[in-house]
């Protein structure tokens, strides 16, 4: 491997940026460089301070999925309590039935939705 000085150090860019560049990650921006065959003393640290000043890569950047905080699950004792019920109605046009309303039953827990067609509403 040839072995490069300090100054030297721009192919660094152009592994990273130029042509044959593809704005990779550190690590496999280092192994790149390795198997070019060029090497210097300091190649993954340089990698990564170089990783962290380019905008292309901080703006295509894997986003960390993990959640901030351990997830905690909230038990309700009464799974189906929390109900919502609406009414739709005059619709038009009527059904074949002649319905002309629906009520609406959502289970806010569970997300649960029943639809019932009326003909009349009392």
């Amino acid at each position: 491997m040839r072995c490069l000085t300090q100054h030297e150090i721009t192919t660094l860019e152009q592994a990273h940026d130029g042509l044959c560049g593809g704005n990779f990650h550190a690590k496999s921006l280092s192994t790149k460089l390795l198997r070019i065959g060029y090497y210097w003393p300091t190649i993954e640290e340089n990698c990564k301070n170089h990783i962290k000043t380019c905008l292309q890569c901080q703006k295509h950047a894997n986003l960390e999925k993990q959640p901030t905080q351990e997830l905690n699950s909230i038990i309700s004792p009464w799974s189906f309590a929390t109900w919502g019920i609406d009414l739709i109605g005059i619709i038009n046009p009527h059904s074949r039935k002649s319905h002309k309303f629906i009520i609406i039953a959502t289970n806010f827990t569970t997300k649960w939705v029943e639809a019932i067609p009326m003909k009349v509403v009392t």
